[in-house]
């Protein structure tokens, strides 16, 4: 595809220095890309040298083509929103920072420092609560 009707307002030797000063690698293979199209290079040649397949070369040349250098740049990913709200991070962190109360913890290692009545052990993933009491007391 080397007659592709590639007009720029640049020049080679502008996108060039282009590449040389963006900080992030993709949108320099980007550049890249537009710089071998303008030279004439066909799609499949331009994405063996860079690595890329004949797509991803189409498909920045058509958004260089739209938009012009800007069309390079990353676009904005909003991703999945938030399911909690900013007071209630706020909250939550404090209460890891907090840590949990002592008196509630229970404690694997010595049955006795958990608490009078009950502790948890693990036991084939499950919980199992086990009470323990004083059997002097019983009789």
């Amino acid at each position: 595809m080397a007659n592709r009707d590639l007009q720029t307002n640049e020049s080679i030797k502008s996108l060039k220095s282009k590449v040389r000063s963006e900080r992030n690698g993709n949108v320099r293979d980007r550049i890249r890309a537009i710089v071998m199209a303008v030279k004439g290079l066909k799609d499949r040649e331009i994405g063996d040298k860079l690595g890329y397949s004949i797509h991803w070369v189409r498909k920045w040349i058509g958004r260089y083509k739209k938009a012009g250098i800007d069309g390079l740049q990353d676009g904005l990913r909003t991703g999945q929103p938030m399911l909690l709200t900013d007071e209630q991070i706020f909250v939550l962190y404090d209460e890891i920072l907090a840590g949990p109360d002592p008196s509630s913890v229970l404690s694997l290692s010595n049955p006795r420092r958990s608490g009078p009545d009950q502790t948890a052990f693990w036991r084939r993933g499950f919980i199992k609560w086990n009470s323990f009491t004083d059997e002097k007391n019983e009789t």
